[in-house]
């Protein structure tokens, strides 16, 4: 077991810790320890970070200085991952974006390669459990491909946290694979040949594709 990290001492306030628990060299996660009525408690926080465990630690302790109960009832009907992305992908919304059904669909794409873990609560997540798909998906995809993975699933949980559907947000602070920046384009060769060939078999598409290649449109133009 990790060395504990004390916490705040304040008065009328017990005194509690937060632990590092390691197992074996694995990190199990943080660890809140608090006194309460005579009584030692001890309960895993299930917070991303020390500065998060603390904080709920510190919110512990407030409660049991104003007499109340320092553990609020634990909530156990959280959706799994599965649900949480299908409400996202049905739900999500900002003013900002001008196509909203195109946006869902795109993140519907990139979140099926998540299905691996969609029967897991989202308060059974933890940032081991997205570092172990991480690793899983680099063995199976390009960096690139992993690194839009986790930033669209990241989103999901954010929305998610926000709508009361998931306790945290189990992607921040995973590192994402970083992808090589690669500019892919035709050789006069190739540019050519492509010509001709929609000039033969695809006529009413040659000048679409000769103005894209001519004027070097991108993809959405």
């Amino acid at each position: 077991m990790g060395s504990p990290q004390r916490g705040i001492i304040r008065r009328g306030c017990p005194v509690g810790e937060v632990i590092r628990r390691t197992k074996g060299g694995k990190f199990l996660g943080f660890y809140l320890r608090w006194y309460e009525g005579g009584k030692r408690r001890l309960m895993a926080s299930k917070q991303p970070t020390q500065a998060e465990a603390r904080k709920m630690l510190l919110q512990i302790e407030a409660k049991i200085a104003r007499g109340e109960a320092g553990i609020s009832e634990r909530r156990t009907d959280w959706p799994n991952v599965s649900e949480l992305i299908e409400r996202f992908c049905t739900e999500y919304s900002r003013p900002r974006i001008k196509d909203i059904e195109k946006y869902r669909a795109q993140y519907r794409c990139v979140l099926q390669r998540v299905a691996s873990i969609g029967h897991l609560s989202t308060a059974a997540v933890t940032p081991e459990t997205i570092t172990r798909l991480r690793e899983a998906h680099l063995r199976r995809f390009a960096p690139g491909t992993v690194r839009m993975t986790l930033a669209a699933l990241s989103v999901a949980f954010a929305w998610g946290v926000r709508q009361g559907l998931a306790p945290s947000n189990p992607c921040r602070g995973v590192e994402r694979p970083s992808a090589p920046h690669a500019l892919g384009f035709l050789t006069r060769e190739e540019v050519a040949a492509l010509l001709q060939y929609a000039r033969e078999h695809a006529p009413e598409l040659h000048p679409m594709i000769a103005t894209a290649l001519h004027t070097g449109l991108r993809k959405g133009e």
